[in-house]
């Protein structure tokens, strides 16, 4: 068991390596690092992502990169499925993360005191909640996109799940803050109303869903929100019931 000590704060920093989830996760905590010297932050990523996001900046002393396995065996051929990489790192990332927590724990003498993710990451929730800290789930979209996906239920139930055919022009009203909004204008309008069984597509709607219903369990109290330099209508936010904080 590594000796651990009750302080300074260890934050674990939780990233998804694709698209361009992990850079603006590291610019706000590059920030974070630098106005509050004496936290320690362990930044959790695939070893790929990581050279790429870590090479514009100067070296922080209290910011390490950890590198994470990718979820791609050892003479994996891929079959051309959509997304496939990204599933193959979902299904690895629980045990992955875990296991380099552990590792920054021991290394640093830290226990960790808080957990930052992307909020694709539902599992990080069950992950601070095991070891008594707080989450804080990273939004690299707009607020609009989170108040569409925590009401995926509401959608379907009023839309159906046949596909968007005959409701592309309808106006999302019913959702806060999008009343402007036509289900055609929605990325995700074809997955939020399709059946189509794309398990890792509906996984990820489903997780950001999940944030505030809680997915496969509930989660209890109210969940903050770091958002990307989006002043959005934070009405909208308090009403799905999360706590905004604004990053720039």
């Amino acid at each position: 068991m590594p000796q651990t000590t009750p302080g300074p704060d260890h934050v674990a920093v939780l990233a998804f390596p694709f698209s361009t989830h992990a850079a603006p996760l590291l610019a706000i905590i590059h920030r974070l690092a630098t106005s509050s010297p004496n936290t320690h932050f362990s930044f959790f990523n695939t070893q790929q992502s990581n050279n790429s996001i870590f090479s514009i900046y100067e070296q922080n002393t209290n910011i390490k990169a950890y590198d994470v396995w990718d979820g791609v065996p050892e003479g994996y051929v891929f079959s051309g499925k959509p997304q496939e990489h990204i599933e193959l790192f979902m299904k690895s990332a629980p045990n992955s993360f875990k296991k380099a927590m552990e590792v920054a724990v021991s290394e640093t003498g830290r226990k960790v005191s808080c957990l930052v993710s992307d909020a694709f990451f539902w599992f990080a929730g069950e992950m601070a909640e095991e070891i008594g800290v707080v989450w804080l789930p990273f939004w690299t979209a707009g607020p609009a996109s989170l108040s569409a996906h925590v009401y995926t239920d509401l959608i379907r139930d009023t839309f159906g799940v046949g596909g968007v055919a005959g409701h592309e022009d309808e106006l999302l009203s019913l959702i806060p803050g999008m009343s402007k909004i036509r289900i055609r204008d929605l990325p995700e309008g074809k997955p939020l109303l399709s059946t189509e069984n794309n398990s890792t597509q509906e996984n990820y709607y489903m997780t950001k869903f999940s944030l505030i219903s809680g997915g496969p369990r509930r989660v209890t109290g109210t969940v903050e929100f770091l958002l990307w330099g989006n002043p959005f209508p934070i009405v909208i936010l308090m009403e799905i019931g999360v706590s905004p904080h604004l990053g720039y």
